[in-house]
């Protein structure tokens, strides 16, 4: 047909793909660690998060498709974490970002004498890898006397029995480590 036209119309709809960020809170190896999504969306549901840590020492739990998930990284360093983000009308956008893994102080002590009525002395053996230190000691005897907040602390124990201690560790990078020994004083 010489000189015929035919127009079509289609609608044809854009959908907004969703704004993905995320913030982490402060990293330790070997502690979990949070992240939350700071994602933003136009209206639309997600339908999925999918976040992957770089973490290739933690194996099967390197990824997390939660929406706000916590992650123990093995070792120091720096990871470039991703999270990809889907709506429900299937737009997609990602993230990633250099996240800065801390070696965290591994909380360590030894004690001698354990007698009742007698100073029993705290001796520490705490370890972080340098250049970090380890910037302040926290010490609970178990007894319901309170907190020492000195490196090597002592106590006097006045009933035999066995208490919990338990001497936290925090090192100048922000990382704290635990060490929870039973003493038996005699």
């Amino acid at each position: 047909n010489v000189g015929c036209s035919k127009d079509t119309a289609l609608q044809v709809h854009i959908y907004p793909k969703p704004v993905v960020d995320f913030s982490s809170s402060l990293i330790c190896s070997g502690k979990g660690s949070d992240f939350t999504s700071l994602t933003k969306f136009s209206g639309y549901q997600v339908q999925s998060y999918n976040w992957n840590f770089a973490d290739i020492p933690s194996g099967n739990m390197n990824t997390s498709n939660l929406v706000n998930p916590s992650h123990s990284f093995i070792t120091p360093g720096t990871n470039l974490v991703k999270l990809v983000v889907v709506n429900n009308k299937g737009c997609s956008d990602s993230v990633i970002k250099a996240v800065t893994v801390q070696p965290s102080p591994k909380a360590q002590f030894t004690t001698g004498l354990t007698c009742e009525k007698q100073k029993v002395v705290l001796t520490d053996n705490s370890t972080i890898s340098s250049p970090w230190l380890i910037q302040s000691f926290k010490t609970d005897f178990g007894d319901g006397s309170g907190f020492v907040t000195t490196k090597n602390p002592s106590h006097t124990y006045l009933i035999i029995d066995k208490y919990p201690v338990k001497y936290i560790v925090t090192a100048n990078n922000g990382c704290v480590d635990t060490d929870l020994v039973n003493i038996n004083i005699y």
